[in-house]
């Protein structure tokens, strides 16, 4: 998985103020997200196999400490136990199964290219909240990871350079680097 190192330069700076622990674990998501959806492009896994993930997972960590990101940064965002690279979802394991899901068609529909409208990227995350109350979660765990497949599923529907507009919407967090576009979903 790739990365941006100037997204990690401003996690780092984020990471390093004990103020802004929401929006350090709310960016390393973020980004880690994006390099997960880029890797759903090519391969339709909703994340890296649940063999490789602790490899990846240390690989990632290295990295993030390479950009200066603290590593009590990944502790208390929960990297690896809530930030993770298998977004394996309530059985479903592929980009297909995310988009044969029942209401996913809602995601899609209300997630259309720009979010930047606050009122847009609201609409968005409503119906993907509604998406995943609709699966049945019952726990915070399995919510952030399903939010992450959702988000993982939509940017595989567009052009890799326009996950960041998504994930910017999904995860709260502006200032993320990508080329930011009017494509719609496929």
């Amino acid at each position: 998985m790739n990365f941006a190192a100037s997204n990690f330069t401003l996690a780092s700076s984020l990471c390093s103020d004990q103020g802004e622990r929401g929006k350090c674990c709310r960016y390393i998501n973020a980004n880690i997200a994006i390099s997960v959806a880029h890797f759903a492009n090519a391969t339709s896994n909703l994340g890296v196999p649940l063999n490789t993930s602790d490899i990846c997972l240390q690989t990632i960590s290295q990295n993030l400490q390479l950009y200066g990101v603290p590593r009590l940064a990944t502790v208390f965002c929960g990297f690896g136990t809530k930030i993770r690279v298998n977004y394996e979802c309530k059985g479903r394991t592929s980009v297909m199964q995310m988009l044969q899901s029942p209401r996913f068609v809602e995601v899609t529909k209300h997630c259309r290219l720009p979010l930047a409208k606050e009122s847009k990227c609201k609409k968005c995350v409503n119906a993907s909240i509604g998406y995943l109350r609709q699966l049945g979660i019952e726990d915070n765990i399995t919510l952030s990871t399903c939010r992450d497949a959702t988000f993982a599923a939509l940017a595989s529907q567009v052009d890799e350079m326009y996950t960041t507009d998504i994930a910017s919407c999904f995860f709260g967090v502006q200032g993320l680097l990508g080329t930011p576009g009017n494509n719609s979903l496929k």
